[in-house]
C-alpha cells in the first residue's frame, strides 16, 4: 500500500483545482445574476469542485491500484503504487559484459538509448508512449562489487513531471529489466 494515499492526495488536489479555478475565473469576468445574486455562489463552486475532485480521485486511484496489483500478480502486498519505481539488486556477471547485455537486450524491446556512459556505468532509455502512459525514462546504474559481481540500480519514472498515475507502466519496465537480468 506504499504511496497509494499520496497518489490519492495529488490527484484530489489537481482535479479539485482543475474544476474550481476555471469556474472561479469565469464568474469573475462574466458573472451570471439570478435575482440580483451571482450564481453559482463561491461556496457552492468550491464544494462542487472538492466533491468532483474527491470522487474522480477515488476512481483514478482505484484504477492505478488495480493495474499495479495485476502487474505484480497480487502476490506482493507491500508493492509500491507510485509512478517512480526503483530496483536494486546484485548480478553474478562482470560489469562490462552486463553493460553490453543490457544495452543489446533492452534495445530489442523497442527502448531507445538516450544516454550511454561507460565511464560512469550508466545506461538511460526512453520508452515509447502508449495508452498506459506518455513515456518513461529508465536509468540503469552499474557498480562493480567484485570481479564477477555487479550491483545494479534501476529507476523508472515518467518523462513528464505532471504525470499523476502511470497505470503500472513503470513497474512493468522494472519487471522487464529483471527479466533481462535473470537471463
Amino acid at each position: 500500500m506504499k504511496n497509494l494515499f499520496s497518489i490519492f492526495i495529488k490527484i484530489f488536489i489537481f482535479l479539485s483545482l482543475l474544476f474550481i479555478l476555471p469556474r472561479l475565473i469565469w464568474s469573475q469576468f462574466f458573472p451570471i445574476y439570478i435575482n440580483g445574486i451571482i450564481w453559482p455562489s463561491l461556496p457552492l463552486m468550491i464544494w462542487q469542485g472538492i466533491l468532483t475532485g474527491f470522487l474522480l480521485a477515488i476512481v483514478l486511484t482505484a484504477i492505478q491500484a488495480w493495474f499495479v496489483r495485476n502487474i505484480s500478480r497480487g502476490k506482493d502486498h507491500s508493492v509500491d503504487y507510485g509512478v517512480r519505481q526503483l530496483l536494486e539488486t546484485e548480478v553474478a556477471q562482470p560489469m562490462h559484459t552486463l553493460f553490453q547485455d543490457l544495452k543489446n537486450q533492452l534495445s530489442m524491446k523497442r527502448w531507445k538509448i538516450v544516454l550511454q556512459d561507460e565511464d560512469k556505468n550508466i545506461l538511460q532509455f526512453k520508452t515509447k508512449p502508449s495508452w498506459h502512459s506518455w513515456g518513461e525514462k529508465v536509468t540503469i546504474e552499474l557498480k562493480p562489487e567484485e570481479v564477477q559481481l555487479t550491483r545494479v540500480k534501476v529507476e523508472s519514472k515518467p518523462l513528464n513531471w505532471l504525470v499523476l498515475t502511470d497505470n503500472g507502466k513503470n513497474l512493468r519496465n522494472i519487471q522487464t529489466v529483471k527479466q533481462v537480468l535473470s537471463h
